[in-house]
């Protein structure tokens, strides 16, 4: 009885897991690409045929929407099959939202998904950025468009750059300003350069010299530095002639150097590189070495771990600096999901954060992990392994190309496919 009960309970206390794994792996869309011979169309799950396999090419639908091509041309379709665009164009593309960007020749236009032409086809340029607002090009000149198809401003600049925080930097003769999404001169056209907003900053140009402005064209750093960076996460990094430092997003000082170059801010402290020897390190903000100038190379943290070279060889520190993981790998990636792909005597395995091999060193590439799978190359051929080392999609793939969602595109002898993330093949030949 009391065998009984203890296996009741391991059944219990391990099916969850199984099941939650395997539920992520399961979520596949209504309809998926299916190949007969060199034909595309659309099965179900169960690889019943939804959609005729008479295309040439298509791809997964997005929404109610797939792309497919025909007689060397491209449409739309739903999901019951129609088209919903002639089969004429020579691209497709999802840029944004419910927008199809469409291509004939060298013109492009915008569709929505009831196949509306919302922009006609006859720009050189559709960019939709924000807030539907939509770049067109046209004979070398900017303008702005409505989704509606409104035309804001007709093409009359020289150049348009992204929006954000609601501006975006425009170029009229040989100076830079920014407009809003009406159209209307907020910032006037006094710059040399000007790049789009960040966090509501700037980086702008007068002269050879940069700085910074906010989204009232009030300078914030002064335009004084020879470059600055925007190093994101709310910080940039300015370099003037003696040498360099990093402000906040209002100007603030964080930290200067004379000898050291700023690199990347993550989690409250500075990679950095130490110019005289040419070696990596890392300092905190009051400008404390906290991992010292040794390092041939230091990659971002992940979990709390950064893989780091020194003489050659590649092992792991933790955001106090301490050598966790001893110098002994020819490569390492980053931690992901609790395990790091790292490459040792030629060949790539696993190892856990104390460093103990978990995944054998037989394959001739790893990637991280994602989703609980990471794809391996082995004599040529790749293929995908869970966090056991076990194979749950066989060694055998010419090529993995794409994903999408939990779809992968495969190349097996010669000829494109997709499988899911259980391994099913969705093709006959």
């Amino acid at each position: 009885m009391k065998k009984l009960i203890l296996t009741l309970l391991l059944i219990l206390l391990i099916f969850p897991v199984v099941y939650c794994e395997n539920k992520e792996l399961d979520e596949l869309p209504d309809l998926i690409p299916y190949r007969k011979g060199d034909k595309w169309g659309f099965c179900d799950k169960d690889k019943n045929i939804v959609i005729e396999c008479k295309y040439e090419e298509i791809r997964p639908f997005t929404g109610e929407i797939a792309r497919v091509r025909l007689n060397g041309k491209w449409g739309l379709i739903n999901k019951k099959g129609e088209l919903i665009t002639q089969i004429c164009f020579d691209w497709i593309e999802f840029p944004e939202g419910e927008l199809f960007l469409v291509e004939k020749g060298k013109q492009k236009g915008l569709f929505d998904t009831d196949g509306n032409e919302i922009i006609p086809c006859e720009y050189n340029c559709v960019v939709p950025c924000y807030n539907g607002v939509i770049i067109v090009k046209k004979n070398d000149k900017y303008g702005l468009s409505k989704e509606s198809g409104e035309i804001i401003i007709p093409p009359k600049y020289k150049r348009i750059k992204k929006f954000n925080n609601g501006l975006a930097p425009v170029k009229r003769l040989n100076k830079w300003g920014y407009i809003d999404t009406k159209g209307e001169i907020v910032i006037p056209f006094i710059f040399k350069e000007a790049y789009s907003f960040r966090n509501n900053i700037a980086i702008v140009k007068k002269r050879n010299k940069r700085g910074c402005i906010n989204t009232k064209g009030e300078i914030i750093i002064p335009i004084k530095y020879c470059c600055i960076y925007d190093l994101e996460n709310g910080y940039l990094s300015v370099v003037y002639r003696k040498g360099n430092a990093i402000m906040d997003d209002k100007g603030n000082l964080i930290v200067e150097s004379n000898d050291k170059v700023f690199l990347v801010v993550t989690g409250g402290l500075v990679i950095a590189r130490y110019k005289k020897e040419d070696k990596f390190g890392i300092l905190n903000f009051k400008g404390e070495e906290i991992i010292p100038f040794k390092y041939s190379m230091v990659e971002n943290f992940s979990e709390d771990m950064a893989a780091v070279e020194l003489e050659g060889k590649w092992g792991f520190i933790n955001n106090q600096g301490e050598e966790i993981i001893p110098f002994k790998y020819g490569w390492a990636e980053s931690f992901s999901e609790g395990l790091a792909a790292v490459k040792l005597e030629g060949k790539w395995g696993f190892i856990n954060k104390k460093g103990e091999e978990v995944i054998p060193f037989k394959y001739d590439y790893a990637s991280g992990f994602s989703k609980g799978l990471a794809s391996v190359e082995l004599e040529g051929k790749w293929g995908f392994i869970n966090k056991r080392g076990e194979v749950v999609i066989s060694i055998k793939y010419d090529t993995i190309k794409f994903h999408y969602g939990n779809l992968i595109t495969v190349k097996y002898n010669g000829k494109w496919g997709f499988i899911d993330k259980n391994g099913t093949e969705y093709w006959e030949d």
